[in-house]
C-alpha cells in the first residue's frame, strides 16, 4: 500500500515537472519555515518582529530551490532509469511482447484471484506447425520474421485484457481473463482464420503459418496455475499428435 500511495505522489510530481515542483516545495518549506519560527518565538516570549519573518522566509526560498531541482532531475532520472530496466526484464527482445517472467508473475496473480473470487481463466498454449523446418529451409532470419508476424498477428486478435506472451522457442501462451463469459472455440478460430489471411512472402517465397493450440481452464480452487500450464502444454502435444493446424482443449479435440 505503502508503494502505490510513493507511485502515485512520483508520477504527480513528475508530471508536473521539476520546475513547478520546485515551487511547490519552496512554498511549503517557506511556510513551515514561518510557522516554526512563530512557534518557537511565542514559546519563549520573545516579541515576533518583521525581520524575522522575512528571515525564515528568505532563507527556505534560497535554499530549497537550489537542492531541489538537483535532487528532482537525479530522482525522475533514475525512476526512468528503473521503468526501462522492468519494462527491459519482461519484454521478449525478438518479439517485443511479454515474456515467460512476466506472463508467470500475471498467471499467479490472476491464479490468486481466480481462488478468492472463483473467477474462471483459461491458459492457451501454441507453437507454429513446422518450425524447424522454416529454420531448415529458409534460414534462421527468416525463423524470426516469422516469429515476428505471429506475435503480431496475435497481439492484433486478441482482447486488451488478455495476456500474450513468448514462453520460448517458437511457443506463446495466452492468458484467457474471465473465461468462463468466452467462447474459447470461437477465439481459436479467430486466431486460425487470422493467420489464415496472412501469407508471408520472404525473399519472394510465400510462407503459410499454422498453430497447434492447446488449452485448459482453471480449476475451482486454483492453489497452483504451474499445474494449468502443465495440462495446456500436454493439450499442445496431443494437437500436435493429431496432425497440424488444430486445437485440443481439456484432452479433447475440438
Amino acid at each position: 500500500m505503502k508503494n502505490i500511495k510513493h507511485r502515485k505522489f512520483y508520477n504527480f510530481f513528475k508530471n508536473i515537472g521539476v520546475v513547478p515542483t520546485s515551487i511547490v516545495l519552496t512554498i511549503v518549506a517557506s511556510l513551515i519555515s514561518v510557522g516554526t519560527a512563530i512557534i518557537v518565538l511565542t514559546m519563549i516570549n520573545i516579541e515576533i518582529r518583521p525581520y524575522s519573518i522575512i528571515l525564515s522566509t528568505v532563507i527556505p526560498v534560497i535554499i530549497v530551490p537550489l537542492f531541489s531541482v538537483l535532487i528532482l532531475r537525479l530522482t525522475f532520472q533514475l525512476g526512468e532509469a528503473q521503468e526501462k530496466l522492468h519494462m527491459l526484464s519482461i519484454t521478449d527482445d525478438l518479439t517485443g511482447v511479454k515474456n515467460r517472467r512476466y506472463f508467470s508473475e500475471v498467471a499467479t496473480q490472476e491464479c490468486a484471484r481466480a481462488k478468492r473470487y472463483g473467477i474462471e481463466f483459461a491458459i492457451l498454449m501454441f507453437d507454429i506447425d513446422g518450425f524447424k523446418q522454416i529454420n531448415d529451409t529458409f534460414g534462421h532470419m527468416v525463423g524470426d520474421e516469422v516469429l515476428q508476424a505471429v506475435s503480431r498477428v496475435c497481439q492484433n486478435v486478441i482482447r486488451q485484457t488478455d495476456v500474450f506472451a513468448r514462453w520460448g522457442g517458437d511457443e506463446f501462451i495466452i492468458l484467457v481473463r474471465q473465461s468462463a463469459e468466452v467462447n474459447l472455440m470461437a477465439m481459436v478460430e479467430r486466431i486460425k482464420a487470422e493467420f489464415r489471411q496472412n501469407i508471408l512472402v520472404i525473399n519472394g517465397e510465400k510462407i503459410q503459418i499454422t498453430i497447434s493450440i492447446g488449452g485448459q481452464r482453471s480449476e475451482e480452487g486454483c492453489e497452483d496455475f504451474n499445474k494449468i500450464i502443465s495440462r495446456a502444454d500436454k493439450a499442445l502435444y496431443a494437437a500436435k499428435e493429431k496432425g497440424v493446424n488444430r486445437f485440443v482443449m481439456g484432452g479433447e479435440n475440438n
